[in-house]
């Protein structure tokens, strides 16, 4: 049966707030919502339905909880705390006979929630990585498979990876300038390069191992 997920979930980055409980237990709903089921059979598969095991890294599990402790909400540990979140977020409401739906209009996290400056930038960061997706793994493929220190011409990167320039410049000015996770040297500045200009593009450990655990 196919669960149609509304897609403010996602492009509202809603998944940075939901634990994979959390976000199971949405798509659960989802699920009860298209079969015919009384108020007891439904609240019974809510509650005690299997939803598999849990297999996000421990990295992830530590980074939401450290974002949801940061807003003063306690990490959900079992199915009746991801429904009681769900609705503290505003994407799930009760309906008669103690079921529950999708929320039509979400708002989006910045709306429901008390985000510091902080937080709004992370968002945005997201956001960011979200639109440079593929030119920003394959540029960091690059330089991890030759070693992690990538000395060549600007052209090379074009070549190797197909992304454009004007890609190039900016996710290097993001990875760079903003992230730190890797360092460049240049005649240029990044904004400015040209594909015969040089680089030489290394990888700052201490930042990449927490940013990048995951490409």
């Amino acid at each position: 049966m196919k669960i149609e997920i509304p897609r403010q979930i996602g492009d509202y980055l809603w998944t940075r707030y939901l634990p994979e409980s959390t976000y199971k237990t949405y798509v659960l709903i989802g699920y009860l919502n298209n079969r015919e089921l009384s108020a007891e059979d439904y609240s019974e598969e809510l509650m005690n339905v299997g939803l598999g095991e849990d297999k996000t890294l421990e990295k992830v599990v530590a980074e939401k909880r450290k974002v949801l402790e940061k807003l003063g909400i306690e990490y959900p540990e079992n199915r009746t705390e991801d429904v009681a979140l769900l609705k503290q977020f505003g994407l799930i409401e009760a309906v008669d006979g103690g079921k529950y739906k999708y929320v039509e209009e979400i708002k989006r996290p910045e709306e429901v929630l008390d985000l510091d400056e902080e937080e709004k930038s992370a968002l945005e960061d997201i956001k960011f990585e979200v639109k440079h997706d593929r030119a920003i793994n394959m540029i960091l493929s690059l330089v991890l498979t030759n070693g992690k220190l990538l000395d060549c011409t600007v052209e090379h990167i074009t070549n190797m990876t197909k992304v454009k320039i004007a890609d190039i410049r900016t996710v290097l000015d993001f990875l760079v300038n903003k992230e730190k996770s890797l360092r460049v040297q240049s005649s240029k500045d990044i904004s400015k390069l040209k594909k015969g200009d040089r680089v030489r593009i290394t990888v700052n450990e201490e930042v990449f191992n927490e940013k990048r655990f995951i490409l």
